[in-house]
């Protein structure tokens, strides 16, 4: 199993977002644009703000659930993150059918499935779920909190 500390947890959610946009390039460096464009080869941040080329890695994500009926989370993992959603929604999972519905909190996106899987093992024992509710979930509900109470007033 492999261990994760705070720095290296930050460091792999940006590494996570960073998608490596060489496949097809003319010059190694940036997706080849063909004909159609003009001007420099843009580079690769470039292109994941104006959305070019986003499909071209397989992501997987690691995500925390709330639960608004028992008040309790739950870590997943999965490949495609709507429709692992909808699937705790609709009760087709055993383990959180009984407390749905479920609002996603927080999600990150890793390149490999095993630096997925290791970050979820992380989160889901001790030291990880302190990590999370520190610095993950805790900002995510306090913003849910505080429109809450704005929408009230």
């Amino acid at each position: 199993m492999r261990r994760f500390n705070v720095k290296q947890s930050l460091a792999i959610s940006l590494s996570a977002i960073r998608l490596q946009l060489i496949a097809g390039s003319s010059n190694g460096r940036t997706q080849d644009f063909g004909s159609w464009y003009r001007g420099s080869n843009p580079c690769p941040a470039a292109i994941l703000r104006q959305g070019y080329g986003v499909a071209l890695l397989k992501m997987y994500y690691v995500y925390i659930l709330y639960s608004s009926k028992s008040k309790n989370f739950y870590y997943g993992f999965t490949a495609n993150i709507t429709n692992r959603l909808n699937e705790h929604n609709s009760g087709l999972s055993k383990a959180t059918a009984p407390f749905k519905p479920w609002k996603l909190v927080w999600y990150c996106a890793f390149e490999t499935e095993k630096l997925a899987k290791d970050f979820e093992h992380y989160i889901k024992s001790g030291s990880g779920k302190a990590f999370a509710y520190r610095r993950l979930v805790n900002t995510a509900l306090m913003k849910d909190v505080k429109r809450a109470e704005i929408g009230t007033s």
